[in-house]
């Protein structure tokens, strides 16, 4: 009896979706899974996790944040933000303040070296952007972007979405 020759693996382009191609929960993940990828290339040398560059990034946006709220924005649970933001401010780049009218709040701000980290991250958040959507034209970036933030928008005031970790 012949041997037969082994068939080599199937490309990832060879591979049929069939309706996982319009299944949000399927391309999200796949998405998630070769950015993360790609974000443990581009940021290594950075000495922060992506998950910290979204925390320094909402914080820088929104100064004077509570910990609830941008345990919300950054979509974790409020005990996973603790040791991020307790490391954050251990490495200099956030400082915590006790809210003014209610103690039990502490409201987040970058330090001098946090808005400095900030810049340097800028241009390489912006060129890995670029690289994951090299196939679009500008125009249709700006379609995708606005779409993802209507789903977004959507889908984050239902009661019951699960925190991401």
């Amino acid at each position: 009896m012949a041997k037969t020759k082994p068939q080599s693996p199937l490309q990832p382009r060879d591979i049929k979706l069939g309706h996982l191609s319009q299944d949000m929960a399927y391309m999200s993940r796949a998405l998630r899974s070769h950015i993360r990828a790609m974000n443990n290339d581009v940021f290594a040398d950075a000495e922060v996790s992506s998950g910290q560059i979204a925390i320094l990034s909402i914080i820088e946006q929104n100064p004077g944040l509570s910990q609830n709220d941008l345990a919300t924005a950054v979509v974790v649970r409020k005990s996973t933000l603790v040791k991020l933001v307790a490391d954050l401010e251990a490495d200099g780049l956030i400082e915590r303040v006790r809210h003014k009218t209610d103690r039990r709040v502490n409201a987040l701000s970058l330090t001098a070296a946090g808005e400095d980290k900030m810049a340097a991250l800028r241009p390489l958040m912006a060129g890995h952007t670029d690289n994951i959507l090299s196939c679009l034209d500008q125009a249709e970036r700006a379609t995708l972007m606005a779409l993802l933030n209507r789903v977004l928008e959507n889908i984050s005031h239902r009661p019951g979405i699960p925190a991401d970790e």
